[in-house]
């Protein structure tokens, strides 16, 4: 067997997430001690803007890590702006990202155009490790599970969702996918190595300009141990600290409704739930 390389743990809170076997999502704390030593991924980072004016003028943009999150943000557009609506973002440790931009003309027709946008991404690490007591019996890749859902409502502006995942050095491209709308599902097996960190990329964009129109963008990605795979029960996942790798909710953020409030009757352009299906 080839000499793999550990860290030592230096932090305290990351989830480990095992193998799907009929019964759920095996989890731990970590830095976890395995047969190969104790190990701890790096910390996760996330990235938002949000922009709701004539020319992006009236916008806002921040970074961070998993000990921020959740984060919800809202960008109304300046009353002299002329026209309602605004641009949200919201980033959970489940993982998720869900963006969303609206424009509500309050001054006649033609007389007022908007824009908003929004735009989040959260990145962060899984590894397969070994459960303590099983040792490490198998010496090649371990099959992963990554699925899914995503919604992209509109196609305009370049609204997009995107995942990636990559070794930690960039120099392998497991998964690399800009989304199509006409679809909400998505489902690929990943060859990990063991001990070996990558890096999750996930992405969405949601933008609208003109006198009326609403745009929203998610993706929630999940991770799973092929229980297919004849060792499944002797490996465990690994997520930075923070990341849960759990089913998440799209809750409606509380601060939606001061620019969604717009729209009036169209209340059809708020938040939709979303919710991750578990591997069989």
């Amino acid at each position: 067997m080839q000499n793999r390389p550990v860290r030592t743990a230096i932090r305290v809170g990351a989830l480990l997430t095992g193998a799907l076997l009929g019964l759920g999502s095996i989890s731990a704390q970590a830095g976890v001690v395995t047969s190969g030593g104790t190990v701890t991924l790096d910390a996760s980072s996330f990235s938002y803007s949000a922009a709701a004016g004539d020319e992006q003028t009236n916008a806002i943009s921040n970074s961070g890590d998993a000990t921020q999150l959740p984060v919800s943000v809202n960008v109304v557009p300046p009353s002299a702006y002329g026209f309602g609506g605004g641009a949200s973002v919201m980033i959970t440790a489940s993982p998720l990202v869900n963006v969303m931009a609206t424009i509500s003309n309050n001054c006649g027709a033609g007389a007022c155009i908007g824009y908003a946008s929004a735009n989040g991404s959260l990145t962060y690490s899984v590894e397969v490790v070994p459960f303590p007591s099983t040792g490490d019996p198998y010496s090649g890749p371990i099959p992963v599970l990554m699925s899914g859902s995503y919604n992209i409502s509109s196609t305009l502006f370049n609204n997009s969702a995107s995942a990636l995942v990559q070794s930690s050095d960039g120099t392998q491209v497991l998964f690399n996918q800009t989304f199509p709308a006409n679809l909400s599902q998505y489902s690929s097996t990943l060859s990990l190595l063991v001990f070996s960190e990558y890096m999750v990329t996930i992405n969405a964009t949601a933008a609208v300009g003109g006198i009326l129109g609403s745009a929203s963008t998610s993706i929630d990605p999940m991770f799973t141990i092929d229980p297919s795979f004849a060792y499944a029960g002797d490996y465990q996942l690994l997520f930075s600290p923070g990341i849960q790798n759990d089913v998440s909710n799209t809750p409606l953020p509380a601060t939606l409704p001061l620019f969604a409030g717009g729209l009036g009757a169209m209340g059809l352009f708020g938040w939709r739930s979303k919710r991750k299906a578990l591997a069989a």
